[in-house]
């Protein structure tokens, strides 16, 4: 903790991944659409892909295609064994992200990261594109979907209570009501997944956007 001594008044910003670091939905959806093959489903329609980016796998299985939870959580499983094996690596960082994570740290800040992805999954998409070395803390699902995100925000807080701010940076819902929970500010990443057009936030358009919250 020595280092972050002169950080009391500084600020502490959690990002989401999908939709907000990275494009990940191609990856995923093909995932989803090889696993549900498996179990004799329709692939999602391309109106409906979006449902399945932000909430945990299992649930948008239980949801939308009707398993139940010990055959949504197989599918969970096989699915996370697939998008690593075969499909993690089609995936786009949002343009000009990687400078709003340099011009955070050069100003001080403590950057996290909290996602319904395994850490497996977050660790190899962070090292393929070269970030993993800009995130101070890296909280991710469990396998069996049981650690929520507003428990990873409130864990982060809690080992940083000598910052004074704290921020979650995400685009669905999900994140908005993690991110009160856990009492963090909220901005809401418009370019990404979800309809969080009328949360009242702070929004941003472009990843850019976010710098001038901070800088």
């Amino acid at each position: 903790m020595g280092k972050y001594l002169d950080m009391k008044n500084k600020k502490c910003i959690v990002f989401d991944v999908d939709g907000t670091i990275y494009d990940t939905k191609i990856g995923i959806i093909k995932a989803l659409n090889y696993v549900l093959n498996m179990y004799g489903k329709s692939f999602i329609s391309h109106d409906n892909e979006d449902l399945y980016i932000g909430p945990s796998i299992k649930e948008s299985l239980m949801k939308y295609q009707g398993f139940d939870e010990i055959v949504a959580t197989e599918a969970t499983t096989l699915y996370r064994k697939i998008y690593v094996e075969k499909f993690v690596e089609e995936y786009t960082p949002y343009e000009e992200i990687e400078k709003v994570f340099q011009k955070l740290i050069r100003k001080g800040y403590v950057l996290g990261i909290a996602t319904m992805k395994t850490f497996p999954q977050v660790e190899r998409i962070l090292c393929l594109s070269g970030f993993l070395s800009y995130f101070e803390e890296i909280k991710a699902a469990r396998e069996n979907g049981s650690l929520l995100k507003s428990q990873m925000l409130i864990d982060i807080k809690r080992k940083y209570n000598f910052i004074s701010d704290f921020y979650m940076v995400g685009d669905t819902y999900g994140d908005y009501k993690a991110s009160l929970e856990a009492g963090y500010k909220f901005i809401a990443a418009d370019y990404g997944y979800g309809n969080i057009d009328n949360l009242r936030s702070f929004h941003v358009g472009k990843p850019k956007d976010i710098l001038n919250i901070f800088c």
